[in-house]
């Protein structure tokens, strides 16, 4: 089912999915390209590409979440951003544990 926002037109809506899935895609070649970098500017460049998909799955998610929940989005984006939290909160503390 494709949803069509009057404000934004088809340009959100190709499918829906499909922003999402190519940010996933880009995401994920960030993740598995920074093992392979042999200098800091180049790890720099691989988590800046990691990063730009991971905010692109924020900012879509939060959208498909309220297309889908249009009468009532506030419990759908809280569970879904709770989760985004817990995610962070999760290897945020991991990470420092490891310093």
């Amino acid at each position: 089912m494709t949803h069509q926002n009057p404000k934004f037109g088809s340009a959100l809506s190709l499918g829906s999915h499909v922003p999402f899935t190519a940010a996933v895609m880009v995401a994920s070649l960030g993740c598995l390209l920074i093992p392979t970098a042999a200098s800091l500017p180049t790890i720099v460049l691989y988590v800046y590409v990691m990063d730009t998909g991971l905010g692109v799955i924020l900012c879509h998610g939060n959208t498909l979440c309220t297309w889908a929940n249009a009468e009532n989005p506030a419990p759908a984006l809280n569970l879904l951003n709770g989760g985004f939290g817990a995610g962070v909160g999760k290897y945020g503390i991991g990470l420092r544990g490891q310093a």
